[in-house]
């Protein structure tokens, strides 16, 4: 199709490009490929742009498939119209069929489709940058949120003589992942949004922050690893040494002379303590919130204290085991409890900390994000005044007096004076 190519981004402008471009035709490819491929993708990838004039369906896959795997870190988009591009959406990375006169092929093969050439702008700039940031951040905080609910167990067990006995009911550890901690991290991977979509548009160098893989690394990965080992050992050590050190927990608590509490109260006031930490640790991520947000965040947390109060004060059905939530009958004692609650409280400040002391940095150090926001406020401010500013004056115009303009004569005010002009009128 006319419009089928290999995206120049993977093939042309690589590190040390010049400003030459190379054109290949049907014959120079099949040549190239046949004797010549390393240097032909060295060639390409040191090209401004590579252009292939009426290649044949196979080539443009073959070209594609050169890039993949000559070109290091190379990712391939491929955009097509027709039939003949499907061979080339295949192979691409990411295929973008354009819906068209020539078919539905290339729409059926390719992974995304668009109306016209002109919206693959927003779909990589817009779209395409939200993946871009929100998946490394999906990544991240479903490893986070269950290596905290995981070490807690461990490092409590640790504590219970290597019993192997877990604090938290099973019905919780069940719902943790479905309910309590799910939909908080889909809203944000579906609705989170740092630019305006016009913003992201109008400023290329946004997408470029994705490309050069800043938003994920192994680096980040494991920061976040390593702040969720250190929040479960806040999550369980406060209230662990609160509730051993106060009286008169109720059920199951320590007793006047300052015995052990119960694990399972200590287990309820902890998993409280992980839902809040981990929900709390999202909202620092967010960049602009909605409706959809408040529903999800709040609706969460809800769910959970609305839970912990029927596990508190409702025995569990007959039929039952004991273990799904029969324990953390008579809880809510416990999490009421002065000091325990004070210890939640500064737990839960602890755990967040290191996040809020990365953003404090990032606020006095800068960040590119404030800069793409400056200068797209400056282009839509540039672009109101000049909204706002008067037309410019327009050059005089001659009057035409009925006659003329009624019969053609563009130049006359009257019609007997262009007569005279013409010489046709004595």
């Amino acid at each position: 199709g006319a419009r089928g190519g290999v995206g120049s981004g993977a093939m042309g402008g690589g590190a040390g490009g010049g400003w030459h471009a190379l054109v290949l035709d049907e014959k120079s490819i099949e040549l190239c490929m046949m004797l010549m491929p390393g240097l032909l993708a060295e060639v390409a990838n040191g090209s401004r742009s590579v252009v292939a004039c009426r290649a044949r369906k196979d080539q443009k896959a073959v070209l594609l498939r050169l890039v993949r795997s000559r070109v290091e870190g190379a990712v391939c988009l491929a955009v097509g119209d027709g039939a003949n591009d499907v061979a080339m959406l295949r192979e691409a990375d990411v295929g973008v069929g354009i819906i068209g006169k020539e078919g539905a092929q290339a729409v059926n093969n390719s992974d995304f489709a668009i109306g016209q050439f002109r919206f693959l702008r927003r779909l990589m700039f817009v779209h395409g940058r939200s993946v871009y940031r929100r998946l490394p951040t999906l990544i991240y905080y479903i490893f986070y949120k269950n290596i905290i609910e995981t070490l807690v167990q461990y490092w409590f067990t640790t504590n219970a003589g290597w019993s192997g006995e877990s604090p938290f009911v099973q019905i919780v550890i069940n719902w943790y992942n479905m309910f309590y901690t799910a939909v908080p991290i889909l809203a944000f991977a579906i609705n989170d949004s740092d630019l305006p979509p016009a913003a992201a548009e109008t400023q290329p160098r946004a997408y470029k922050v994705g490309v050069a893989a800043r938003w994920y690394s192994h680096e980040r990965f494991w920061r976040w690893q390593a702040e969720a080992a250190y929040a479960s050992l806040v999550a369980l050590l406060l209230p662990l040494l609160s509730m051993s050190a106060s009286t008169g927990l109720g059920r199951g608590g320590s007793d006047v002379g300052g015995g052990s509490p119960g694990h399972f109260e200590i287990g309820a006031v902890v998993q409280n303590l992980v839902i809040l930490g981990v929900t709390l640790r999202l909202v620092l991520e967010l960049h602009a919130a909605s409706a959809l947000e408040a529903i999800a965040y709040f609706g969460s947390l809800l769910f959970w204290f609305a839970n912990l109060i029927v596990f508190s004060e409702v025995d569990a059905p007959i039929g039952m085991c004991y273990g799904c939530w029969g324990a953390w009958n008579g809880v809510l004692a416990a999490l009421a409890a002065p000091l325990p609650l004070l210890a939640s409280l500064l737990a839960l400040a602890l755990m967040l900390l290191p996040r809020y002391a990365a953003k404090a940095y990032s606020a006095v150090r800068g960040s590119d994000l404030k800069a793409i926001r400056a200068a797209a406020a400056e282009e839509e401010a540039a672009r109101a005044r000049a909204a706002r500013a008067p037309p410019p004056p327009t050059p005089p115009s001659l009057h035409f007096g009925h006659s003329a303009s009624r019969r053609g004569f563009a130049f006359s005010i009257h019609e007997s004076s262009a007569r005279r002009a013409l010489s046709m009128d004595t």
